[in-house]
């Protein structure tokens, strides 16, 4: 079976459009070359001056979302490692390929990657110090030395940076037959460290409407799954403590894009639903999931400290808040 998929070039938000259009095309294309339908939908045709893509129909399955609301769910837990384990052969296997990924992206006319990335991350880190300033914090200097580390890290292009999917989000996906887990949705793809990606589930989900808590004991199960399959292509991964290092950045990173994005500044003027929690019970259990994270790595610790102030912070403002539930199905 086929899919056809079409984005119109010619709506309000076109640059944008075309963007998001480009990466897609250019992973598909790239995932495609590497023989990796079992990770992703197969790409059958292309018109670029149209915006259309032909590629392969992945069915009507259940993505991991439906699972993890699904009330009670005892594939569950098996789901969210098979996740992981594709998250971790996503990133290794491509690896050793990004410069074909990167000439994809050129051929069709995407911007530079690295330049993009370097901009993201470099007005995300950027923007914290001014953000605290809303509920009369600021970052010591000691946190602000650790962030400029922290961008220094995530925009080196080391080994840790390879093809990454950019929004796995639980919807983004579909779980076959056999319990293993196809990625897509690639629009957000881009050259990054793997850990962007991998610290995904740690945060979790910063990027989805599909948000609830995945227990402390099992967050770190799954990471052990997607540090194991990563390890096996990637070989930095396979020292837990450069490994638990590098996932920190990644998670500060996405800690520090929730403190300066509108999540922040619209949850502190008022609570809002997206999905299946609220943009406050978002920012109360990120911030202590990385300050476990990074306490557990002994890693950053001025930022963990900063965290934990905007968490008493914010506790303290908004006192009636219910705390964020459990996926129904790991009830």
């Amino acid at each position: 079976m086929k899919q056809v998929k079409a984005v119109r070039p010619d709506t309000a938000r076109d640059n944008d459009q075309t963007s998001l259009f480009l990466a897609e095309l250019s992973s598909l294309r790239f995932l495609t070359e590497l023989g990796l339908d079992d990770l992703s939908p197969h790409l059958f045709a292309h018109d670029v001056a149209r915006h259309i893509l032909v590629m392969q129909d992945l069915g009507t399955g259940v993505s991991m979302a439906d699972v993890l609301q699904a009330r009670p769910e005892p594939s569950s837990v098996p789901t969210l490692h098979a996740y992981a384990r594709s998250l971790g052969r996503l990133h290794g296997l491509s690896a050793p390929h990004l410069n074909r990924f990167l000439t994809l992206r050129t051929e069709v006319g995407a911007q530079d990657d690295a330049a993009l990335w370097a901009k993201d991350v470099q007005e995300d880190i950027s923007a914290v110090d001014a953000s605290l300033t809303w509920v009369d914090l600021s970052l010591s200097p000691d946190a602000s030395a650790e962030l400029n580390d922290v961008q220094e890290r995530l925009t080196a292009q080391d080994a840790w940076v390879t093809f990454t999917h950019g929004d796995p989000c639980p919807d983004n996906n579909v779980v076959a037959a056999d319990g293993s887990v196809v990625h897509f949705d690639f629009e957000f793809a881009r050259a990054r460290p793997a850990l962007v990606d991998g610290s995904y589930f740690v945060v979790p989900f910063p990027t989805c409407w599909c948000v609830n808590v995945i227990p402390s004991a099992l967050r770190i199960e799954i990471t052990e799954t997607y540090r194991a399959e990563l390890a096996t292509h990637l070989p930095e991964a396979n020292d837990p403590v450069v490994f638990g290092r590098a996932l920190t950045d990644a998670a500060a990173l996405w800690v520090a894009r929730d403190m300066t994005a509108g999540l922040f500044a619209g949850a502190l003027k008022k609570d809002q639903k997206w999905g299946i929690s609220t943009w406050r019970q978002r920012m109360i259990h990120r911030l202590p999931a990385f300050i476990e994270l990074a306490h557990r790595h002994d890693h950053l610790p001025a930022f963990a400290e900063t965290a934990e102030s905007l968490h008493r912070r914010l506790t303290g403002k908004w006192v009636k808040l219910t705390p964020m539930p459990t996926y129904p199905a790991l009830r």
